[in-house]
């Protein structure tokens, strides 16, 4: 386990594989911790961004499939 709290597989560089459950997980933490250098709308803008990268992530895999 993780410090997002699941099971993760590591890549050659020892990256944390971007799944979903990871990235749901790690989610869930930002908007339950404060970050001190950032405000409430770079928090927001930061939760956002991952989850619009997770997106296109997978839909550019259901592409190329």
């Amino acid at each position: 386990m993780n410090y997002l709290g699941t099971d993760v597989s590591f890549s050659s560089d020892d990256d944390i594989a971007f799944t979903r459950p990871v990235i749901s997980r790690l989610i869930q933490m930002l908007e339950i911790r404060n970050l001190p250098n950032l405000s409430p709308n770079e928090k927001a803008h930061l939760i956002v961004l991952i989850q619009t990268t997770l997106e296109v992530r997978f839909s550019w895999q259901v592409i190329l499939k």
